[in-house]
């Protein structure tokens, strides 16, 4: 097999500890703690936690627009972490990413065809001149790419609908064609009845292009329909990783079987009767519990999980889990029993790839 286009191993990244103007001393907040994951070239990896277990700082980390503790990062051969400067730049060239809040992540004092331009300045070395003419036909192609008018670039952001800002977000993103793309909950501050539509926007852009995504949600559906593989977070550490349809055919750990089992059948008389499986509240990530982080909330922990942090090991071929009773899980032991209204389901997805829900273009 080729390497991977992105290899990341025992990345870590903490939060207060040390003392300081605001905050006193003492262990801080390991957000990401000892991260092992790799992405393929032209794979899209999905991201899943509930929040508060580290997804966005992951994301964030890799990229390095979150600066990292420990841990290495490495993009196609390339030490991310030793890198610095002009190297840096010339680097994020290649990786980008699409932010959670369209609203926030675009200056209100600017105009699309600023925003959407400023990559192309700032790498001109790269990409040729851009000024006038020629950049405003590089920009017009972007938002084309996205599905907007050309002279959307003459507006500013306040003008446009939630999912339309999206769209201009993801064609800044584009604009310097990267290979990877950390898309942070994209759909997540939009209506759903535009979610579909971004959706298979990023999916159409990832088929002509062939990016890599890290794609973070917290909709399973959403990326099992998108993803290749998928990987799951819990208190700053993947606690399951798999091939899409083998984890949501049998998922290996109780806490990935307790985000199916939460996630809410379509049928609202069913929805009301199902009680969360786990308790809602994830720990304080300050006050994290001994051995497997998890065992508070889990069904099945006995004292050794207790006591003694799994490992994440390979329980079958290319599927690994955190769990000291995966084996059992493998086995078919079933902890959180789905309703039939909101089993998944199968079939083919974008890009020939399996999905375990209904396609979130259907009305």
């Amino acid at each position: 097999m080729s390497a991977p286009l992105l290899e990341v191993r025992g990345l870590v990244k903490q939060f207060g500890g040390g003392g300081g103007l605001f905050v006193r001393g003492g262990p801080g907040v390991r957000a990401v703690d000892g991260v092992d994951l790799t992405v393929g070239r032209g794979e899209i990896v999905g991201l899943v936690g509930e929040s508060g277990s580290g997804k966005t700082t992951l994301g964030r980390t890799i990229l390095r627009l979150t600066e990292p503790d420990e841990g290495s990062i490495v993009f196609d051969g390339i030490d991310v972490r030793a890198l610095g400067g002009r190297d840096l730049r010339r680097l994020r060239r290649r990786m980008q990413i699409v932010f959670q809040d369209p609203g926030a992540a675009l200056n209100p004092r600017m105009r699309v065809k600023s925003l959407v331009g400023e990559p192309l300045v700032i790498h001109a070395e790269t990409w040729g001149e851009a000024r006038g003419r020629a950049l405003e036909e590089r920009v017009a192609s972007l938002l084309d790419e996205v599905g907007l008018e050309r002279d959307a670039m003459h507006r500013w952001p306040h003008e446009f609908s939630g999912g339309q800002k999206q769209r201009i977000g993801i064609a800044r993103a584009l604009a310097l064609r990267p290979e990877f793309l950390v898309c942070d909950e994209p759909v997540s501050a939009l209506d759903v009845s535009v979610q579909a539509q971004i959706v298979n926007l990023l999916v159409d852009l990832q088929r002509r292009h062939g990016m890599a995504y890290l794609f973070i949600a917290h909709d399973l559906a959403l990326v099992g329909h998108l993803s290749d593989r998928i990987a799951v977070m819990y208190l700053g550490r993947i606690v399951e990783e798999g091939p899409a349809a083998a984890l949501a055919a049998r998922p290996l750990h109780p806490y990935t079987q307790a985000l199916f089992a939460s996630s809410p059948p379509p049928d609202p008389e069913i929805a009301r009767r199902i009680r969360m499986p786990i308790p809602a509240e994830i720990p304080s990530p300050a006050e994290l519990p001994s051995g497997c982080r998890f065992h508070p909330r889990c069904p099945i922990a006995t004292d050794r999980c207790r006591t003694e942090p799994p490992a994440l090991r390979e329980v079958t071929a290319r599927h690994r889990a955190a769990c000291h009773r995966s084996e059992e899980l493998l086995a078919g032991a079933t902890l959180f029993p789905r309703d039939a209204s909101s089993s998944p389901t199968s079939g083919p997805g974008p890009a020939g790839r399996s999905t375990r829900g209904p396609d979130p273009a259907s009305p």
